[in-house]
């Protein structure tokens, strides 16, 4: 005898979905017994771009979060070669690296702080390192590190245009007027025949006048007397 066998029903998967953990804030184990909030940490500066010789303020900050322990930090900015340091604030020390160490209540700030001025054009990276550990857990210390990239520009030479030398005209020499000849004063020597009477001319000047009317009434004359001359010999 012959038995039919039941054909096989195809066989459906079943697809069970794997729930979505919710978000959960990032923290850090405090000796392995209770969760601790990371603190909230950040790196500024006034400007990212800059020119040689312009200052540009730097601050490295950190919050303790609330409902937390409080806790002891230590912050540290560094200086990279090519600056100089020409102001700061609430550091202990400030010469390469920039460090002031705190101890932060629950829900409060505390901050680092220096002006630095660069001396040279490039990429430079500015670092902050953190550490810190809160009251009642010594033995753990929490460790991080901020940075933040600034680009110096070379500071364009500026020339002071030199204006072109223009020749000054020469002013003419104005000659000394002569000085009065008047007897017994300082202008000439009273004794001096350069000197005539008072009120009148020099010697020189009349004499030089009389020879200028007399010359011709001497020619004139000459030339009568040679035809009268003639007249009478005739």
């Amino acid at each position: 005898t012959h038995t039919p066998t039941t054909p096989m029903q195809p066989v459906t998967p079943t697809h069970t979905p794997t729930p979505v953990p919710k978000n959960t804030p990032i923290s850090v184990q405090a000796g392995g017994s209770s969760s601790v909030s990371t603190p909230l940490i950040d790196i500024h500066a006034n400007r990212t771009e800059t020119d040689v010789g312009q200052p540009v303020q730097f601050a490295l900050s950190i919050v303790n979060r609330i409902s937390q322990a409080d806790m002891s930090v230590l912050l540290t900015l560094k200086v990279p070669s090519g600056w100089s340091i020409v102001g700061e604030g609430f550091a202990d020390n400030c010469s390469s690296q920039c460090t002031a160490s705190y101890s932060v209540q629950a829900g409060k700030q505390r901050h680092i702080e220096f002006t630095g001025r660069p001396n040279q054009a490039g990429q430079f990276r500015f670092v902050g390192y953190l550490d810190w550990f809160f009251e009642g857990d010594e033995s753990q210390v929490y460790k991080d590190t901020k940075t933040i990239p600034l680009t110096v520009k070379g500071s364009p030479a500026t020339s002071t245009p030199v204006p072109s030398s223009t020749p000054t005209p020469s002013l003419p020499t104005a000659m000394p007027s002569p000085t009065p000849c008047v007897s017994g004063s300082g202008g000439c020597n009273s004794n001096s025949n350069d000197c005539p009477p008072e009120g009148g001319a020099s010697v020189g000047t009349a004499s030089g006048s009389m020879l200028l009317l007399l010359g011709p009434l001497a020619i004139v004359g000459a030339i009568k007397y040679r035809r009268r001359e003639k007249w009478q010999g005739g």
